[in-house]
């Protein structure tokens, strides 16, 4: 079949069977045959300047809300000594003339006397929001950062092995990484074929675009392996468990049609005292934030596909209460 152009710019040119980008060339050979020799020039553009910030329990509760530490990496392979919760000086312009090379061991390293004396003598440690962590409840300190391998994502520090250890100085912890990782047999070219271990939804799209068909029959297969055990959907490869917003708009733009039992049970999941669960972001929980409504678009869409009457039952109380608690708290006259 010839390759029909359907939309180019300077940057990359999509054609009915292929997407090119310079010497990158992501081809679907068939409906259910993808290929891609993509890779990344993120390796060849890493930054020296690396923000971070350091955790207790896995949580975001050492430095306000867009404060954070900061290294410029020249070639040191461990950084200074960084007082826990000490209020860093601005970070200066990323470095623009060389990047880091890859696989570069690096070690963070802190100084955490002012939570160990306070947990002594306080019996908790009290954060710079005024929240506390009882000594009984301190599990771990850990690294969160902007450049992999570290991560924000506080919930997953502890699998992402950025969990701080004692060192042979008092009070100081430590953690080595690998920044800039690079695996050249990762970015070798990739193919895509159906896994046929997998209970893929049967249902099937067929157009004059190969690529647009394939793209579809791999989102059917990606779809099946987000289901979770407990017949919810996962929110995505790094986020574990149900979030309100995310699962709202993939079962609004996709989920309700082909999955409309699984999807219920996901949005079940995200209801709490009989109202929807308002869930935690960088601009902080409820009353905070208030995107929980989304739910109710998904609720809506599940009936319209479906005509579950018992489902608009089960859903209509709990979008009263839940509009009910926002107007009275959110609702600004």
């Amino acid at each position: 079949m010839h390759a029909q152009l359907l939309y180019q710019n300077n940057a990359f040119s999509i054609y009915s069977n292929k997407v090119v980008q310079g010497s990158n060339v992501a081809m679907a050979h068939s409906p259910t045959y993808l290929s891609s020799n993509y890779k990344s020039p993120a390796n060849s553009q890493f930054s020296r300047l690396i923000s971070f910030k350091f955790s207790i329990n896995e949580k975001d509760n050492e430095l306000p809300i867009g404060v954070n530490h900061w290294v410029l990496i020249d070639t040191e392979h461990q950084s200074p000594i960084i007082k826990f919760g000490a209020t860093p000086p601005l970070p200066p312009p990323a470095p623009t003339s060389s990047s880091l090379p890859t696989n570069y061991a690096y070690t963070f390293r802190v100084d955490m006397s002012t939570v160990l004396q306070q947990l002594e003598q306080q019996g908790y440690y009290q954060a710079h929001d005024g929240s506390r962590v009882a000594k009984a409840d301190v599990k771990g300190f850990y690294i969160a950062g902007s450049a992999e391998p570290l991560s924000w994502d506080f919930v997953n520090l502890h699998n992402k092995g950025l969990q701080l250890q004692p060192t042979n100085d008092k009070n100081i912890y430590s953690v080595t990484v690998v920044l800039n990782p690079y695996n050249e047999k990762a970015i070798s070219e990739k193919f895509w074929k159906p896994d046929t271990s997998l209970t893929v939804n049967k249902v099937r799209y067929y157009s004059d675009q190969p690529l647009v068909d394939a793209l579809f029959n791999l989102s059917l297969e990606e779809a099946a392996k987000a289901v979770e055990p407990d017949s919810t959907f996962r929110t995505g490869a790094k986020w574990a468990g149900v979030w309100t917003r995310d699962i709202s708009y993939s079962i609004l733009l996709a989920f309700a049609y082909h999955h409309p039992e699984i999807a219920k049970v996901s949005l079940r999941k995200k209801v709490k005292r009989g109202r929807i669960v308002q869930d935690t972001g960088s601009g902080g929980a409820w009353p905070v934030s208030s995107d929980r409504t989304t739910w109710i678009l998904a609720a809506w869409e599940i009936y319209q596909v479906t005509g579950d009457e018992a489902w608009l039952k089960e859903v209509f109380p709990i979008i009263a209460a839940t509009l009910a608690d926002d107007e009275q708290t959110l609702y600004n006259p």
